[in-house]
């Protein structure tokens, strides 16, 4: 990854700069730029990671989740590398097609034992929504 470009679209989240912090380690150029401030064409690198914040990925009233949703289609439809986390990846999953949906009780914090590629391991959950896969991988 050494020299690769990076931009993370800041969705209001301070996980982001975490998320700059480890990829500068993997010596990546890495740009933090807001939502709001995103420019395809001022904003040009190798990788797009469009970055966690809070909100409801499916209210098409609000601006931020409507000005997401445009640049993650956009970057999708440019078939250029993306990586989307958190809140972006929701919406890129309703984008796909995947049912999202509220979850039931939030998990904000909450940890859990589950089964990592056949290792129990103790991982947190952040989410109040959840993208849905129909049909299982095989």
């Amino acid at each position: 990854m050494r020299g690769k470009s990076v931009t993370i679209v800041d969705a209001e989240d301070d996980f982001s700069v975490m998320l700059k912090r480890l990829l500068e380690q993997l010596e990546m150029q890495v740009s933090l730029v807001s939502f709001a401030d995103y420019n395809p064409q001022l904003h040009q690198s190798d990788l797009l990671v469009a970055g966690p914040g809070p909100g409801n990925p499916l209210d098409s009233q609000d601006g931020k989740m409507m000005r997401l949703r445009n640049i993650i289609a956009a970057r999708l439809e440019s078939g250029q590398a993306m990586l989307c986390v958190c809140l972006s990846h929701q919406i890129l999953c309703d984008i796909l097609g995947f049912p999202v949906i509220t979850k039931a009780v939030p998990l904000q914090g909450t940890q859990q034992v589950i089964d990592l590629f056949g290792t129990q391991q103790r991982v947190g959950f952040y989410n109040t929504y959840v993208g849905l896969a129909t049909q299982t991988l095989e």
